[in-house]
This record gives structure tokens, C-alpha cells and sequence, in this order.
């Protein structure tokens, strides 16, 4: 039986919920896991301005030190601004994240969470512009990863797709 009255945000939390309580089966990621996602959404970016024909011209920014999972988190949210930006601009429309459950601790199952969601948004920007057969690789692990370097690959991914700026 269908039930009415629910938004794809509900959707995913309640995947999101169902993901943490398993989470006992292998153990929560750790941040070199989030990180190995994120180099996916590296190489999606990549292959979605080679795709446009966008020179890429991106430089990753900055690092910051000594950062935590809710700055993950944080750059998360941005890309996923970013993501949406070019959503809207091939006219696709957006789910809204602001009810984003976070719950009351933060972890790193969380940024996860989040960044898986981000690459699957990649993947309807994909299809949109015909790369409907483009699969997503699995990146390399990288071990001893920390905050730190999730937030400076997203910024990244970030600026990369900040050069797409309309069909």
C-alpha cells in the first residue's frame, strides 16, 4: 500500500537510519572510507567537465588542520549547493536537504551518508547531459585519512564544478 505525504527527504532518512543501525555489522566508516567516496565524486567531476568540454582550472583550496567530522559535513553541503546549482540549470528538479537529520552526535557514518547522496545527485546530472552509461568507478582506498582531507577534496570536486555554468 502507498503512503502519501512523503518527500524524498524522508527517504533518505529513513535509509539513513536504516544504515546506522547496521552499522554494527562492519563498523562505522572512518573517514579514509568517506574519503575513498569522495575521490568517486572526484572522478565523476572529472569526467563530467571532459564530457563538456570544460577546461578544468581548479585548484583545491587551502588545507585546514585539525578539522572534524561536522566541517565534512559542512564542505558536504556546499557541493551539494553546487550540485544543486547545476541541477537547476539543466532543469532538473532539486530535493531539499535542509531537514537534513544530523541527529545528536555528529559521526563520521553521517558525512557519509551525506556524500553518497551528493554522488547520486552527480549521476542524474549525468544522465541529463547523455552520460546515461557513464559508470562511477570505484577509487582506489587511501588509508590514515582525516577530516581534513575529505574537506579539502570536496572543496575540490567544489570548484570543479563551479566551472559548469549552463547548457
Amino acid at each position: 500500500m502507498p503512503v502519501s505525504g512523503k518527500r524524498p527527504i524522508d527517504v533518505f532518512n529513513k535509509l539513513h537510519q536504516i544504515s546506522s543501525e547496521m552499522d554494527f555489522l562492519s563498523g562505522p566508516p572512518t573517514p579514509s572510507d568517506v574519503y575513498s567516496q569522495v575521490r568517486r565524486l572526484n572522478e565523476d567531476a572529472n569526467a563530467l567537465l571532459r564530457h563538456l568540454h570544460i577546461t578544468d582550472n581548479a585548484v583545491p583550496p587551502a588545507r585546514r588542520d585539525n578539522l572534524l567530522p561536522q566541517d565534512s559535513l559542512q564542505a558536504g553541503f556546499v557541493l551539494m549547493q553546487e550540485i544543486q546549482r547545476i541541477q537547476r540549470a539543466y532543469g532538473l528538479d532539486i530535493t531539499d536537504y535542509k531537514d537534513f537529520q544530523m541527529g545528536d552526535k555528529l559521526m563520521t557514518y553521517d558525512v557519509m551518508g551525506f556524500v553518497l547522496q551528493a554522488l547520486l545527485e552527480l549521476q542524474r546530472i549525468k544522465a541529463q547531459v547523455g552520460m546515461d552509461h557513464a559508470i562511477t568507478d570505484s577509487g582506489p582506498y587511501a588509508e590514515n585519512k582525516t577530516p581534513t582531507d575529505v574537506v579539502q577534496l570536496l572543496g575540490y570536486v567544489t570548484n570543479k564544478l563551479r566551472a559548469i555554468q549552463s547548457k
